[in-house]
């Protein structure tokens, strides 16, 4: 039996781009699995891989962050100004504090967070390493849990929220290129399904890697993403079945591929995600994917 998923998932007016929901996808796999991800070869590093990143004791494995329009919003407008204005701070151009400007689409919570980066090649990996490690790109050693220097592996760690929405901004003609932001709530929208979300990874030159995040009090019976009508079962990634992220690793696509997610539940319900249509593997073929999502 499906899952009435209303329609969850499914992006509302271009909200959130692919790599914004890429970002979503990854920062609930190190919430649900901290010390999992910080081990892997494919979302980790070296520099993470120490006891002084995300021991469990200080950052303990969170429920994941439910997606919001609003922090959408506020979190590309920055990192669109920023590149399109050529700085790096959280303040806004004209001044104002990141707050005010967050509290302009986002009402449900006082409570707001907010981590920037930038560079990274962009790459969605690289621009969670660096907040993880908090420390800038490619330097050495990531800073201590618990010091003052980790304030954006704070954020993402923290069991004060409960919703985000990343935002994505480039121009050529800026510093680094590539700008990225994550904003914080305390409250989510229900509903609150148990497959909470998906997206594809480019790996290297040749693989696409599918990963999607499944949440709930009992395993899965099983996770599937379904590419271009063939369905491809997804194995445990990190974390377990019941609380953790999914996989399925395929040949690189020659041109766009549409893809969505399916979860069956221990009680044999099953979830999808969008709840409508189908994402789109940008990035991928030899003239690059540039859809999105088909309704």
């Amino acid at each position: 039996m499906f899952a009435d998923a209303g329609t969850y998932g499914n992006p509302v007016n271009g909200f959130p781009m692919w790599r914004e929901r890429t970002i979503s996808v990854l920062t609930n796999a190190v919430r649900i699995s901290p010390v999992a991800y910080k081990q892997s070869t494919t979302y980790g590093n070296t520099a993470l891989n120490v006891s002084t990143v995300l021991d469990p004791g200080v950052y303990p494995a969170r429920a994941p962050l439910y997606w919001d329009l609003g922090l959408n919003q506020s979190s590309r407008q920055h990192s669109q100004e920023m590149a399109d204005f050529n700085y790096f701070a959280h303040t806004s151009l004209d001044g104002g504090s990141p707050f005010v400007r967050i509290a302009q689409y986002y009402t449900r919570s006082g409570t707001l967070g907010e981590n920037i980066a930038a560079g990274t090649h962009g790459s969605e990996v690289q621009a969670m390493i660096q907040w993880l490690c908090d420390a800038p790109q490619g330097s050495s050693p990531c800073c201590v849990d618990g010091q003052n220097c980790d304030g954006h592996r704070a954020s993402i760690m923290s069991n004060g929220f409960h919703a985000m929405g990343s935002g994505y901004g480039f121009s050529a003609s800026s510093t680094y290129d590539h700008y990225w932001t994550q904003d914080f709530g305390g409250l989510a929208a229900p509903p609150a399904p148990p497959l909470v979300d998906g997206t594809h990874l480019l790996i290297g030159n040749s693989s696409t890697r599918f990963i999607a995040n499944f949440y709930a009090t009992a395993p899965a019976q099983a996770v599937k993403v379904v590419i271009d009508g063939v369905q491809n079962s997804m194995a445990v990634d990190l974390g377990d079945a019941t609380r953790g992220t999914w996989f399925v690793l395929t040949t690189r696509g020659t041109a766009c591929r549409s893809y969505y997610f399916l979860a069956t539940t221990s009680a044999g319900l099953t979830w999808r995600y969008p709840a409508a249509g189908a994402f789109r593997t940008r990035g991928e073929g030899q003239a690059a994917c540039t859809e999105e999502y088909l309704p």
